[in-house]
């Protein structure tokens, strides 16, 4: 059986950078993955859906707009920010 032979302590502050990038890229691929094939008509629901899902996981700034106007800053790793492209 494989064992681990090095552990990572989710403390650190880097770990938890790291943890919490991963979440922001999840919540966009999950949007664009799923949401993509989503018609314009349901895609306010689909909105609603994303940010009571990702409460508190994924950064998606309240305001104007949906989760499908948002990018990820490749500046900030761990922030989710209107793409600008």
């Amino acid at each position: 059986m494989l064992r681990p032979t090095k552990t990572f302590d989710i403390s650190e502050p880097f770990t938890e950078y790291i943890r919490y990038g991963l979440q922001n890229i999840f919540a966009f691929c999950f949007v664009w993955s799923l949401g993509g094939a989503i018609d314009a008509g349901h895609r306010d629901k689909f909105d609603q859906f994303v940010r009571t899902s990702f409460q508190g996981a994924a950064n998606f700034p309240a305001g104007s707009g949906t989760v499908y106007d948002y990018g990820l800053d490749p500046d900030r790793f761990g922030s989710s920010t209107r793409a600008l492209y």
